[in-house]
């Protein structure tokens, strides 16, 4: 005989998040007196170990079988309360979480009677589908012990040794001749101005002769699929071919210098660099061999401008036609700017530097500091403002070779520079294959560009893809120190389902009715995940069949299906269609 459902519903204030708005103890009061609610109860934060403690002391003495929490977004805490009703012998999924902080109190902030009324109608309707919520099996795939980093940056360097070190194969795969990435090509590092080349060429090494480290060196992943667990690559590498197996994958692609041709005259003028481009002029290996001369006439600068946010935080007026402007601020141009020219004061103390900057970001440790020896080093500073950009132009007749225009907020007053050299603190953009590998690892990419993690806060290094780590400026702007600990992480992460050799994965998703299913291939089109495939059945029929570890429970098959074969587990008819009819007030 089926089990007679006992709800338990808890309310959330989330500190004031949703308490501020939402009169949380007449939800709770309300949710009281719907059928099967055995208990309802508010609380300060659901989240916090006494509103755990909460639940599962209710699951004794009032013998629940189902629980349902109205707070935040079910991707913030949904596993966390999954694990508390789990841990008391409840299957998972018989938990449903009604969101009133993004659906009700942050939306209607000002309208709280009303906000209370909706937080009523979302918690009748979590309560209606719960009772006829089922219990699910567990699904668990095997995972191989071996990964494939993608990248050979020092995130990508850092993530692959970090892995290999834990006794685990790891293939790395670099696009270019050489591992480094940007790093590589920079003159000095900062805050700690260390050499970049003594802190990579150790890591290099031990990379190259590491026993469980498979590096390729100027090769693509020519195709990928599969699932967490078991994935399966081609490598192309200098036109051969090779074909592996893996458990996971740690992405660490990086990013590429914005490109500011038509911005500032650079390409119309050799003197007008990028920063990464003055990086290379004042290596002992660089073109000059590190002597800072202008291009265009070899001699010592008399005058440079530092110009910064070129690429970073742009709006769409200030932006050449063509471009897409990226308003995020890059992080590292603002320190790499002043460090840079606090190099060249040492070097050649009696070249005028002037630093026009938007604001001064100098984000991480030590980083203040720097702008503080910065400050006291002589350069002039000049502050534009967003919508009036500084100019620089070429001069006719004049013994500098530039001119750098711009108004000045912290003297109010338009001035003109005459320099030799101007120096572009151009930001950070995604790498341009981020695109082809998102679309062959299906994972997101966010507004910007760059890779999407799971949650800001909770998942920081999981891509919405089961085993797709991200690593390094792949998912963001941000300094050495930040992406060698991201890679740390997202290699402990790659580590962890391949260490435990098997690996559960999400149950909430589409089964298909073969005696319904015709093989029409709709389903297939509609997947984002490539999570279904055709079967070939004895019989000659050929019908659709998930890939468990690959389906998100989206539902985008069922929707499509023409012959109404998909079912997708949790989100039956029978339960959105209560749902609908608690929404209506109809049962």
């Amino acid at each position: 005989m089926e089990e007679e459902p006992r709800i338990g519903v808890y309310v959330c204030n989330c500190g004031i998040n949703i308490g501020g708005v939402v009169n949380v103890d007449e939800v709770a009061e309300y949710a009281s007196k719907l059928p099967n609610v055995a208990v309802a109860r508010p609380q300060l934060y659901m989240c916090s170990d006494r509103g755990q403690t909460m639940i599962k002391e209710d699951i004794d003495e009032f013998k629940l079988n189902r629980v349902v929490v109205a707070s935040c977004s079910p991707r913030m805490h949904e596993p966390t309360f999954r694990k508390v009703i789990e841990e008391k012998g409840l299957n998972k999924y018989l938990f449903e979480q009604a969101n009133l902080r993004e659906h009700v109190s942050w939306v209607h902030s000002n309208q709280p009677e009303k906000a209370t009324e909706k937080a009523k109608d979302l918690v009748r309707m979590a309560v209606a589908k719960s009772r006829l919520l089922e219990p699910l099996p567990q699904h668990m795939v095997d995972v191989k012990g071996e990964a494939l980093v993608i990248g050979g940056g020092i995130s990508g360097l850092s993530a692959a040794k970090n892995i290999a070190d834990r006794g685990f194969k790891v293939h790395l795969v670099e696009k270019t001749p050489n591992f480094g990435g940007k790093m590589a090509q920079l003159y000095k590092v900062y805050p700690t101005f260390d050499d970049p080349q003594e802190l990579l060429n150790p890591l290099i090494k031990d990379v190259m002769e590491h026993p469980n480290i498979i590096p390729y060196l100027s090769a693509e992943i020519a195709d990928i699929e599969g699932y967490i667990g078991n994935y399966r690559a081609i490598i192309r590498e200098q036109a051969e071919e090779k074909e592996i197996e893996f458990g996971t994958i740690v992405v660490a692609t990086g990013y590429q210098p914005y490109d500011p041709t038509g911005e500032f005259t650079y390409g119309n003028h050799p003197n007008v660099l990028t920063l990464l481009e003055l990086h290379q002029l004042l290596r002992d290996d660089g073109p000059t061999q590190g002597n800072l001369v202008t291009p265009a006439e070899g001699k010592t600068p008399r005058s440079i401008a530092f110009i910064s946010c070129v690429g970073s935080r742009q709006n769409e007026d200030t932006v050449p036609e063509g471009k897409k402007p990226n308003k995020y601020c890059s992080r590292v141009c603002c320190t790499g700017m002043i460090a840079t020219s606090m190099e060249i004061l040492e070097k050649e103390p009696n070249t005028d530097i002037f630093v026009l900057y938007r604001d001064l970001r100098t984000h991480g440790k030590g980083h203040e500091e720097l702008f503080t020896d910065f400050r006291q080093a002589g350069s002039t500073m000049i502050r534009y403002t967003e919508d009036q950009i500084p100019l620089v132009s070429v001069t006719q007749g004049s013994e500098y070779p530039l001119a750098v225009r711009s108004y000045d907020t912290l003297s109010g007053m338009n001035i003109e520079i005459p320099v030799d050299l101007v120096v572009l603190a151009t930001g950070m953009v995604p790498d341009d294959s981020a695109a082809h590998i998102a679309s062959k690892l299906h994972i997101t990419m966010s507004a910007d560009g760059f890779f999407q993690e799971l949650h800001p806060k909770l998942a920081p290094l999981d891509s919405v893809t089961d085993g797709v780590y991200l690593a390094g400026c792949t998912q963001g702007p941000k300094d050495v120190p930040d992406s060698v600990s991201q890679a740390f992480g997202a290699a402990a992460k790659a580590c962890s389902p391949m260490a435990q050799g098997t690996v559960e994965v999400e149950s909430t998703i589409s089964v298909i009715n073969e005696d319904y299913c015709t093989g029409c291939g709709v389903c297939q089109g509609s997947c984002e995940f490539s999570a279904i495939v055709f079967e070939d059945k004895p019989e000659g029929k050929r019908i659709s069949k998930v890939i468990e570890a690959l389906c998100k429970g989206c539902g985008s098959c069922g929707s499509a299906c023409p012959s109404g074969a998909i079912t997708m587990l949790n989100f039956k008819d029978i339960q959105l269609d209560a749902m609908v009819r608690a929404a209506l007030l109809e049962g």
